[in-house]
This record gives structure tokens, sequence and C-alpha cells, in this order.
């Protein structure tokens, strides 16, 4: 069952329930408050009428005649003529003796039981329908000289309950309409409440099946308000998700394409190669040409191998970091890449302030050492590669300055995916793999830190990373040093 039809099936039956319960008491106390206005009137009317005939009896009692069944019989004659003389024509009188015999209107009936039944009392009314007609009956006894009289008054009383029934059908034709309006104007009223509801169902269905720019606009400060803004920031996360899930599903997608081919070309050679000196005799040179390109591609593949390795481990495992000095560590980065400097002819320039820095020493250490050698790679014959180590404020920023090829502005932006290499004949040339400032580049997150990366064409790189300090301000350094 929709919500909308609830709150108008809840609200309808509330509203008949209620109403029909109003006009149910409003009848009802209006027929009673008639009704005992009724009964007092006609107990009224029978005080009269028993005076009246009392006085008849005693106007007898002073002509000299003896109070009998015939004389009192006489006065009730002269009382119920009274009645009849003010036109009162729903109004009737009913006399019995002691004995319980009937002395007026006509002789030979007895007392009615239910009036006998209270003798104790002066009076008891009743009343009683007949052909749709309904009587108050009021009986009451007096005592005149040792003689008792039950005196019996009637009266129609039906207009009451006609006004009773009136009311009763006024009602039920009030409480129709009033059901039939309520349905209407409660059917809107949900109607427009629940249009919310219904929005945010048309757009959620929406962004199942896709459109995840959707969004609900309601603008309200209520539930429905909240609900909806409530609505479009889960919608706006999970598009953010989604955008995240697509880029790294192209990024995975990308990175597994680049690997193949990072793969396939070497293998490519390394396997026609091989075949050529399985195959066939060849001149030593040719030979040594072909072994030395195998041997040189087998080395890249052992390379791009061991980066894949440090990706995987980044991703799996949790490091351990500790304080370590900077000068130490600095000069333990010169001391590895200094073979491939001599070999290629380039200078590695190195200056060091002290510093005591936290960080994980093997993963520093790769990050270090793959953005120098990346800056060897780049730089020319004979030219110069800086190291800088600086304690600042913020932090211990090494440096890595070259004064090699430089990086185009539209490439500083990709350089640190995987894979991507700016110039890729050199850089296969000098057995780049392209993963370098790429492993460099998560390494510094680990850090809480970022690559700095300046570049002109032409003019150089230079690469820079802040590294946390290991003491708290105004702590020793000596007492935090640590050995590489």
């Amino acid at each position: 069952m929709r919500f909308s039809l609830k709150i108008f099936i809840c609200t309808l039956l509330v509203v008949a329930i209620s109403f029909a319960a109003g006009g149910y008491l409003l009848v009802s106390s209006s027929f009673l408050a008639a009704k005992d206005r009724e009964i007092n009137r006609s107990l009224d009317e029978y005080t009269s009428l028993q005076y009246m005939l009392e006085s008849e009896l005693i106007n007898e009692e002073l002509n000299g005649k003896e109070i009998t069944k015939e004389v009192l019989k006489m006065a009730v004659e002269k009382v119920s003529g009274s009645i009849k003389q003010s036109k009162q024509s729903d109004r009737d009188i009913t006399v019995y003796d002691s004995s319980g015999q009937q002395v007026y209107p006509e002789e030979g009936s007895k007392i009615p039981e239910k009036d006998s039944t209270d003798k104790d009392k002066n009076l008891v009314y009743h009343i009683e329908k007949k052909d749709n007609i309904y009587n108050l009956y009021i009986t009451g006894m007096f005592t005149y000289n040792s003689i008792s009289v039950y005196f019996r008054y009637s009266r129609d009383i039906s207009e009451v309950f006609v006004q009773k029934n009136e009311q009763i059908r006024l009602f039920m034709v009030y409480d129709s309409i009033i059901i039939m309006v309520s349905a209407m104007v409660v059917f809107g009223l949900s109607w427009l409440l629940t249009r919310p509801v219904r929005k945010l169902t048309l757009i959620s269905s929406r962004i199942a099946s896709g459109e995840y720019k959707q969004r609900v606009d309601i603008k309200s400060s209520d539930e429905i308000g909240e609900l909806a803004q409530s609505f479009n920031r889960m919608a706006d996360s999970i598009e953010d998700k989604i955008n995240e899930l697509e880029v790294a599903a192209n990024v995975k997608d990308e990175f597994i394409a680049n690997f193949t081919h990072e793969l396939k070309t070497p293998m490519t050679s390394i396997i026609g190669y091989a075949d050529m000196l399985r195959s066939r005799l060849m001149d030593p040179d040719t030979t040594f040409k072909a072994a030395n390109y195998i041997y040189n591609e087998a080395n890249r593949l052992e390379a791009l191998s061991l980066k894949m390795l440090d990706l995987v481990v980044m991703e799996q495992n949790k490091f351990s970091f500790t304080p370590i000095n900077a000068d130490e560590l600095l000069e333990y980065v010169k001391r590895v890449v200094t073979p491939s400097f001599s070999e290629e002819n380039v200078n590695l320039k190195l200056s060091i302030q002290k510093g005591v820095v936290f960080v994980e020493p093997d993963l520093i250490k790769t990050l270090l050492v793959n953005i120098v050698d990346n800056a060897r790679k780049a730089s020319y014959e004979d030219g110069v590669v800086e190291l800088l180590g600086i304690s600042a404020e913020e932090g211990y920023i090494i440096t890595v300055t070259d004064k090699g090829e430089g990086i185009p502005k539209s490439e500083l932006g990709k350089i640190t995916e995987a894979f991507y290499m700016v110039d890729k004949s050199r850089a296969r040339a000098k057995n780049g793999t392209g993963l370098g400032l790429a492993i460099a580049s998560r390494i510094a997150a680990l850090h809480d830190s970022e690559l700095q990366i300046n570049s002109e064409v032409g003019i150089g790189t230079k690469v820079s990373i802040t590294l946390p300090y290991s003491y708290s301000k105004g702590g020793d350094r000596d007492e935090q040093k640590g050995k590489v």
C-alpha cells in the first residue's frame, strides 16, 4: 500500500470516527436535556393537578359531602375538564382508590404493576412507546382524610423523540457531506505531502539505473527537506566513489596495458635474437651484438620486476618509522648512485645540513635513489646533479636539482603515473621502466608528504620533498639520532 494512501485512509478514519463520536455525544446530550426538560415540566404539571384535585375534595367536603368513591370521581372529572378546556389533548389523568381499583376514567382496571412496585415512594414515572407515540406516565399517592388516592398523569412527549430522530438524520447527512469533503481535502493533502517522497523515489531509481548526476530539488526546512539534503549528499558521495572507481579502473587497465607493452617489446627482441643465435652461425661481432642486446633487455626486465615488487610491497605491508640522521641518509644515497654517475660522466654535488628525520629507512632510500637516478638520466655528459638537505621550520627539505633536458609543463601532471615516460626511447636506452617517480610519489604519501616538481625545458628539473622531524619542539636532536 502506498504511503499517500495510508495517510489518506488513516486521516479519513480519524475524521470519521471523531465526527461520529462528537455527533453522537451532541445528539445524545441534546436529547437527554430535552427529555429531562419535559419530565420536569410534567412533574410540575402533575403537582399542579394534584393540588387542584385536593382543592376539589376540600370544596366537596365544605359543601357537606362525605368523601366517597363517587365524590372522588366527580372531583377528578372537574380536574379533567379543566385540562380539556385548555385544549391539551396530549395530557390525561387516571385515579385509583386505596384498593388499587381504577376510579377514573372507567372502573374495573387496577393500577399497573410497574407503578405499584414502588408504593413507598411519593412519585414514580416511566416512558412507554405505543404506535410510535411516546407517553410519559407519572404516578403518585396522597392521603386525604385517611383516604389513599393514587393519581396518575400521562403526557405525550413524542416530539422529543421526533427531534432526536431528525437530529440523527441531519447528522447522517452532514456526516456524509463532511466525510466526502474531508476525503477530497485529505487526498489532496496526502498527495502534496508525499510529493517529495515520490521525487526521492524517482531520482533514486534514475541513480540506480546509472544517472549518477541526478539530484533531488526539494526546498523545505522540515524533515523531508533534511532527508532530501542527506540524499543529495549521499548521491554526491556515491558519484565521487564511482568516479574514483572508474578512474582506478582506467588506471588499472592502462597500467596492465603499459606493463604488457613494456614486457612484450624486450621479450620479442630477446626471443628473436636468441632464435638467431641458436639457429645459425654468425660472425663474432654480430654474435656479441645479439648477446649484448639480450643482456641489456634482460637487465631492464629485471629492473622492471624489482620496481613492480616495490609497488606490491607498498600496497600490502605496514611500515615502521624510526629516527634517522639526515646527513648519514644522504651520504648513503651518494654511495649507492656513485658508480652509475661515474659511468655516465655525471657529477653529484652534495650539500647537507644536520637534522634527524622520522621515516621508514628502506622506503626513503628507495625514494631518494629513484629521484637522484632520474636526475642522472636526464643530465647531459659532464653535467651536475645537486643533492641538498636543508633544515627548515616546516621540516627537513631534501632537494634534487639537475641541469638536464627538463620536462614540458603539459607533462608535469603525468610523470608520477606508472610507466609514463616523457622520452620513451631515451628512457629505455638507459634501462628506464617508467616506475621510478610512481614509486617515489607513493613513498612520499606514506610519509604524509608529496613531491614538489618544478621543471623548464632546456634548463632542468628540481624535485623536493619535506620530511618530518623526529623530535618535538624544544627537544634535543642528539638524543634521538639513528644510524643508517
